[in-house]
């Protein structure tokens, strides 16, 4: 939840599910649980986290440009909101799946063997970088820290869009949606036959 809170207050909070989904899943899995309880706390608590910002979410980027509120005024006042929901979040979670928690059994995944792909990575690397000097250049530029936000997220987009490994990530992620899938269809059907739904 924090770490799902943290990245969607900087990054956009779609980008933040769409890259821990199939992480989350995958360890839950692993692990014999039930997906549904972790996947909800990443969704929530991406959505939560994404208000602390301005570059959080699209909304929160047309609210920015417009009123030409600072990056960090911004920031101070909805912090704090951010954080409530992210402990709304933990409360929620654990309350209504509160099955899943009830042991308080700590909980260890089995590591699994990690392929590390270096051209990938540095190509990342590289393109954080560009972004983070972009972001200070258009900053410099305009002395307005909104519309540097809004000019990297939109030329971030469309080089990803354009140089997408959405299609590579698809295929290297396909068994665990395989897996996820086949959990979650035994799990409806097993609770559509106990008349439990």
């Amino acid at each position: 939840v924090a770490m799902a809170g943290l990245f969607s207050a900087f990054l956009v909070n779609d980008t933040v599910c769409v890259m821990l989904a199939p992480l989350v899943a995958e360890i839950v899995l692993e692990m014999k649980r039930k997906v549904e309880p972790y996947l909800l706390a990443l969704a929530m608590a991406s959505n939560a986290g994404s208000v602390a910002t301005i570059t959080g979410n699209p909304q929160n980027i047309v609210i920015g440009s417009v009123s030409h509120i600072p990056y960090t005024e911004f920031a101070a006042a909805l912090a704090p909101v951010a954080l409530v929901g992210l402990l709304l979040t933990v409360a929620l979670i654990a309350l209504v799946h509160r099955g899943e928690f009830a042991s308080g059994a700590r909980l260890q995944a089995k590591l699994p063997r990690i392929r590390v792909n270096r051209f990938l990575i540095v190509r990342s690397l590289l393109a954080t970088l560009v972004m983070i000097g972009l972001f200070g250049f258009a900053w410099l530029a305009t002395g307005n820290a909104n519309i540097a936000a809004l000019l990297v997220i939109v030329v971030g987009f469309a080089v990803a869009m354009i140089g997408s490994g959405m299609y590579m990530m698809y295929l290297g992620n396909r068994a665990i949606i395989d897996r996820l899938t086949d959990a979650l269809m035994a799990r409806g059907r097993d609770q559509l036959v106990a008349g439990d739904y």
